[in-house]
């Protein structure tokens, strides 16, 4: 199944990176694979890409004025998500050098498996699903109000709505 693999995945990461952290630091994670993270105007409606040229990687994130961390670590653990998942799949090649990824408006509408995918790896890697339980059971939350989802999102430094899928998807709730 593919949750499971990618949970594995994100699992070993953590673990290989000592990284076992609430909030996960995701850009020391990608730093440490050798990506180049840069934040740039990426034009209208995209919010992350990851350009792979040979041996340089690069992950651009929207420089948006006042803009959201949490939605930022999102963006880079998705494009971090497509270097580690699909970095060798030729449908992402511009040209016979240099593919690119964007993520964008349709990154999360659910039809394309590669963005499903992304999606998931970025929620399971900012939001381990050991850390998650554990942090759960430590703080004795009450997921059934509002506040507690809010208070849990912030600890690990993403959106509540983030929050609210992933605990939904592991069938915490």
């Amino acid at each position: 199944m593919i949750s499971k693999r990618i949970e594995n995945l994100t699992q070993d990461l953590l673990d290989s990176f000592n990284a076992n952290t609430i909030p996960v630091n995701i850009v020391d994670i990608v730093e440490k694979h050798g990506i180049e993270i840069i934040e740039d105007d990426l034009g209208e409606n995209v919010t992350g890409l990851l350009a792979i040229d040979g041996e340089k990687s690069i992950i651009g994130v929207s420089k948006i004025e006042n803009s959201n961390k949490n939605r930022e670590r999102f963006t880079i653990a998705h494009e971090f998500g497509h270097y580690i998942l699909h970095k060798d799949q030729s449908n992402f090649f511009v040209d016979s050098n240099f593919k690119i990824m964007f993520r964008d408006q349709t990154s999360s509408q659910g039809i394309d498996i590669n963005e499903i995918q992304a999606n998931a790896f970025a929620a399971a890697i900012l939001m381990p699903r050991s850390l998650l339980i554990t942090k759960i059971k430590e703080l004795n939350l009450d997921l059934s109000e509002d506040d507690t989802i809010k208070k849990i999102a912030e600890e690990f430094g993403v959106s509540i709505t983030a929050m609210s899928y992933r605990i939904s998807n592991l069938g915490i709730v």
